[in-house]
């Protein structure tokens, strides 16, 4: 089955990730378990997880917090 038209242009957004593979082993891990054409989508659900985290703390001040949940984005 083909795709709907879309009735509106996307906005494109490339990102290119140097991971290392001894610190980022879990990442490279998470990438790999994820068919290519899924990637994006996968991206950006975890991307919106993590605001939403973000979204919770907003009024508090504590950096470590922020810091952590930041780290969970991926």
């Amino acid at each position: 089955m083909a795709r709907p038209h879309l009735d509106h242009e996307p906005v494109y957004i490339n990102i290119k990730l140097g991971l290392h593979p001894e610190f980022d082993a879990d990442l490279i891990a998470w990438f790999e378990g994820i068919p290519g054409r899924s990637r994006a989508a996968a991206v950006i659900a975890r991307l919106r997880q993590g605001g939403e985290m973000l979204a919770e703390l907003e009024g508090e001040e504590d950096a470590e917090q922020i810091g952590n949940l930041l780290s969970l984005v991926f």
